[in-house]
């Protein structure tokens, strides 16, 4: 890398023509992409569907389990929508050439999608642990 953090021509070639760079999965096909979009998709859409019945119901935000699902249901909208982008936010001039879908991102975009799919797995996989919580204090403590 030189000094003004691009990469040098030579280095760059070289790491292109390494074999492990180019590694062809399923993963990297347009078959893999589209079966991340419509599973991202159809997980998003349940989520939504989600939180619109707790909205459209009496209690709405006022029961302890229509809050924890809610906030379950937010991040994996959060999740789903990042792994739905798939390759889009990808900057254009990585090293990774494999990759069959529409790259047009930019260094920013991948790490916003990058902070988008970490955080939201992760504050949806807390709520699912507070949801078994919940569980065990109301079925078991009968709190």
């Amino acid at each position: 890398m030189t000094q003004n953090g691009q990469f040098d021509d030579a280095v760059y070639n070289q790491t292109l023509e390494d074999p492990r760079v180019s590694l062809e999965t399923v993963y990297t096909s347009l078959t893999g992409i589209r079966i991340t979009i419509t599973t991202a998709s159809l997980s998003a859409t349940a989520s939504l569907l989600i939180i619109f019945i707790i909205f459209r119901s009496k209690t709405k935000m006022k029961s302890v389990y229509h809050r924890i699902m809610f906030g379950m249901s937010f991040f994996d909208i959060l999740q789903s929508l990042a792994m739905a982008i798939t390759t889009v936010p990808m900057p254009k001039d990585m090293i990774y050439q494999q990759f069959e879908g529409l790259i047009v991102g930019t260094d920013v975009s991948c790490r916003a999608q990058g902070f988008m799919f970490i955080f939201g797995s992760m504050a949806s996989t807390t709520y699912n642990a507070v949801l078994c919580w919940y569980y065990l204090c109301v079925l078991h403590f009968q709190l």
